[in-house]
């Protein structure tokens, strides 16, 4: 993802900016060579998120590093001639483990280049191709048919809109709003991106917190207006990939449940210790990017995007990204670093929780 990312931003940087009088133009490879420092330094160096070793394994896999490993086991020159088809769909399994045999030789086939390859397989646009005879799936939200409200003192449960992408941070803060009804919060339940370790997964440190006052908006780097409901210091989630028809999250720790009056708002906020600790939603209802940058390079249309080349289909915070007879949940900024009291590594982004609720309606 971060390679791939890499290359679109260095595409549309080459098209968009001249380079300086007397200049010459940066090369792709000198972009990529600059934000792989930077985000080395960042992560590693300066906020010591992971070590050196964990960084070095991710470089590889991601193809940063000086050689990259074939499927005997060779390694190869990272700057040697284009990749054959079948070593495309070698380090397509690499980077997407949680794919199917088929979608990886799809895109590979389609992509040509393994750059080309990943993001088709980020944008699911060779899964919503190959699944296009399978039965539709109504997506769960606002839009989708409501059950009825639990009876007083009855139990509810809903799920999410599930991943559908490969968005991930290290949390998220969002909204949960009570609707004509009383209600406990009894369990809140999430998963981990695919991107995490690779797709195989690994213990976190995890905290959750809640702000009794009202909406979390606003309040996202003020520690006092949070207090720590629930915290592990080595939790396993579920990985939660676009690819697996089934859902599966995990609970997270909650010492108290949470009683809301009818009517009212608290902010959640949920920080991991691992950049890909908590899987989310970007858009609602696309996987991957569509902007101006990738028009060009990957067959997009201009007339999709929204103005500055945000998503079309992306949220914007207060937005209800989901909901039932009793409960509503609200787009929150992603949580960009491993606690309220530390300073955001990154720019916060509006995005949407994803996982299930199990509540109580008390009255």
């Amino acid at each position: 993802e971060l390679r791939a990312s890499v290359l679109v931003a260095g595409r549309g940087y080459k098209r968009r900016s001249g380079p300086a009088e007397g200049m010459p133009a940066p090369s792709l490879e000198d972009v990529v060579t600059a934000v792989h420092g930077i985000v080395k330094d960042a992560i590693v160096e300066r906020e010591e998120l992971i070590a050196e070793e964990e960084w070095d394994k991710i470089a590889r896999g991601f193809g940063l590093a000086t050689a990259i490993v074939n499927a005997d086991g060779d390694e190869r020159p990272a700057n040697a001639p284009p990749l054959t088809l079948d070593q495309v769909v070698f380090q397509l399994a690499r980077l997407f483990p949680n794919s199917s045999p088929e979608e990886r030789e799809e895109a590979a086939r389609r992509g040509l280049t393994l750059e080309a390859a990943t993001d088709l397989i980020m944008t699911s646009s060779v899964s919503l191709t190959r699944m296009s005879a399978k039965p539709y799936v109504a997506p769960r939200g606002s839009a989708r048919i409501k059950a009825e409200a639990p009876p007083p003192n009855g139990e509810g449960f809903f799920l999410t809109g599930r991943v559908n992408g490969g968005a991930s941070a290290f949390g998220i803060y969002f909204d949960i709003s009570a609707k004509d009804y009383p209600i406990r919060v009894t369990e809140i339940r999430a998963a981990s991106s695919a991107g995490l370790n690779l797709g195989e997964g690994k213990p976190i440190a995890l905290k959750m917190s809640v702000c009794p006052a009202g909406s979390g908006r606003g309040r996202e780097t003020d520690a006092s207006a949070w207090n720590l409901i629930g915290s592990d210091d080595a939790l396993r989630l579920p990985i939660a990939t676009w690819f697996n028809e089934a859902v599966s999250y995990a609970k997270l720790p909650l010492d108290t449940p949470i009683e809301l009056e009818a009517g009212q708002t608290v902010g959640i906020c949920i920080h991991s210790s691992d950049v890909n600790g908590i899987a989310i939603r970007m858009a609602r209802n696309q996987a991957g990017i569509d902007s101006d940058m990738t028009d060009d390079d990957f067959g997009g249309k201009e007339s999709d995007d929204d103005t500055g080349g945000s998503l079309m289909n992306s949220y914007y915070l207060g937005q209800i990204t989901d909901d039932d007879p009793c409960i509503e949940l609200r787009c929150g900024f992603t949580a960009c670093s491993t606690d309220i009291a530390k300073v955001p590594v990154s720019q916060p982004v509006p995005a949407a929780f994803v996982g299930a609720i199990s509540y109580i309606r008390t009255a």
